[in-house]
């Protein structure tokens, strides 16, 4: 399996590489609601893929909680439980 992010400061690194957010600015945009997500999801969808070899369940975990994954990496926030979702943690 592919190496992925693994914390809050690999994550910022990988925002800043991939979508061009320095973690000041994400957490603007994030405190905002103007952070977009649209992008994030489809960098995800674009890096993370079975034929790279990531965990085709990776992606998906992201995506159910791309608000949590917000507030951790911008917002400071718990880790989320990747096996449920924004709206069952």
């Amino acid at each position: 399996m592919a190496a992925y992010p693994e914390n809050r400061k690999e994550w910022e690194a990988w925002l800043e590489t991939q979508l061009g957010v320095r973690q000041s600015d994400g957490r603007r945009l994030f405190l905002s609601g103007r952070f977009p997500i649209t992008d994030l999801v489809e960098s995800w969808r674009r890096e993370f893929t079975p034929e790279r070899g990531y965990s085709p369940d990776f992606v998906p975990a992201l995506i159910r909680n791309q608000k949590g994954f917000l507030k951790w990496v911008l917002g400071n926030g718990p880790e989320p439980n990747w096996a449920r979702d924004d709206n069952t943690q």
